[in-house]
């Protein structure tokens, strides 16, 4: 609408999308994290009061402290993801060892729904580490050229033609 008005358009790319998206996760991990801990309609905070406060705790010192041991420096936004993944991730292991302890019978589907929390906060911590800690460079290389990123170096060896079936293309070799 806005470019068919005239306006030029608008994007929706990296920078605007990540951040807002983050935004918008917070509150949906903090519901998934609490989710499984309530039985609707029939709970009162101060039941689970003690649970929320030790996980928060918890989620708050693992959420530096991760980003810290592993690539030496914090940055914010690392954080906040590392903090909806830790609460998600230790509200429901927490609520899984409350069952077993307590032998309350556990079915396969309640099973499915831990490991698709754990799933979510492991998926949570790949993209807060990955666009917060990656590096990507464009560079224009010829055969023979090298760059080195952190530790490593990359040579741009040859590019070969290939012919298969159906194409052409052509493989680059670096080394």
């Amino acid at each position: 609408m806005h470019k068919q008005l005239g306006l030029g358009s608008i994007s929706v790319g990296e920078p605007f999308f990540n951040t807002m998206f983050t935004w918008l996760m917070v509150p949906f991990a903090l519901l998934l994290g609490v989710g499984p801990l309530v039985r609707w309609g029939r709970d009162r905070p101060r039941n689970i009061r003690t649970l929320l406060l030790t996980a928060l705790v918890s989620t708050l010192v693992l959420s530096v402290l991760l980003p810290w041991l592993l690539e030496d420096k914090i940055i914010a936004m690392t954080a906040v993801g590392m903090a909806m993944a830790c609460w998600i991730a230790v509200l429901a292991v927490a609520e899984a060892v409350q069952r077993v302890s307590r032998g309350t019978k556990t079915s396969l589907s309640y099973w499915g729904m831990v490991a698709a929390h754990l799933g979510l906060a492991v998926t949570i911590t790949g993209i807060a580490f990955s666009q917060n800690y990656s590096v990507e460079r464009d560079v224009r290389m010829r055969a023979g050229d090298s760059v080195t990123i952190h530790d490593y170096r990359f040579t741009f060896r040859e590019v070969r033609d290939i012919t298969g079936p159906n194409y052409r293309g052509g493989v680059a070799l670096i080394g």
